[in-house]
C-alpha cells in the first residue's frame, strides 16, 4: 500500500516537471506567463495631445514687509540767502527807446528771477535774466513820460561756488546783441533813442 502511495504522487509531480521543461510550443510556466504580461502591458504608446491650460489659482496672501533701506547720502544744501535788487530807472519821453540799467547781483549770488516796471503803458521789448544780471529793453509809444526798470532776485552761491570769467563775458555779448536787435526793431517802428 505504501508503495502504491509514492507511485501517485512520483506520477502526479510528472506534469509539473514536464511543464517546467516544456520547449517550444509548450505550454509555459505560470511565472513566465505573468512577466510577459507585465512587459506587454508596460510598454507606452504614443505621446497624446497637450491638454487645454487650466484656470488661474488664487493670488496669494502678500508677503511681510521688508526691512527699511540704508538712509541715503545728504544732499547738496539749498539756497541759504536771497537778495533782491533793482536797477536804476530809466526815463523814456513819448515816441523813445531805451534798455533799462542792468539789475546787477552781488558778489557770490547768482540771478534766479526777474521783475520789470513799464511805467504801466511802455512796451517791454525784453526782460532776461543773464547767469548774474537782468536787462531790460523798453518803448514809450505813448504820449506821456514814463519810468521803467528791471529788478533781479538773486540767490546765494554754495560755498566755494563762482561764476566764471568765461560765463560773465559769453553773457555780456549775448546782452549787447539782444539790446541791438531791440534797437533796431524800435527804430523801424519809428521811435528815437532815449536821450
Amino acid at each position: 500500500m505504501r508503495a502504491f502511495f509514492v507511485a501517485v504522487c512520483l506520477a502526479l509531480s510528472v506534469p509539473a516537471a514536464v511543464s517546467l521543461a516544456a520547449g517550444p510550443g509548450k505550454p509555459e510556466s505560470p511565472a513566465k506567463a505573468e512577466s510577459a504580461a507585465k512587459a506587454k502591458s508596460s510598454a507606452k504608446g504614443p505621446r497624446g495631445p497637450r491638454g487645454k491650460t487650466g484656470a488661474r489659482g488664487y493670488t496669494g496672501y502678500a508677503g511681510a514687509a521688508g526691512a527699511a533701506g540704508a538712509t541715503g547720502a545728504t544732499g547738496a544744501p539749498g539756497i541759504s540767502a536771497i537778495r533782491r535788487v533793482t536797477g536804476a530807472s530809466l526815463t523814456l519821453l513819448s515816441g523813445q527807446y531805451g534798455g533799462a540799467p542792468n539789475a546787477t547781483c552781488p558778489a557770490g549770488y547768482t540771478s534766479i528771477g526777474t521783475g520789470f516796471s513799464a511805467g504801466g503803458v511802455g512796451i517791454v521789448g525784453h526782460v532776461i535774466n543773464y547767469t548774474y544780471f537782468v536787462g531790460g529793453f523798453f518803448d514809450n509809444p505813448s504820449s506821456i513820460t514814463i519810468q521803467v526798470y528791471v529788478q533781479a532776485t538773486c540767490a546765494a552761491l554754495p560755498a566755494g561756488a563762482s561764476i566764471s570769467s568765461k560765463t560773465r563775458s559769453s553773457e555780456v555779448a549775448t546782452y549787447l546783441a539782444d539790446v541791438a536787435a531791440a534797437t533796431k526793431n524800435a527804430e523801424a517802428a519809428g521811435l528815437k533813442p532815449a536821450r
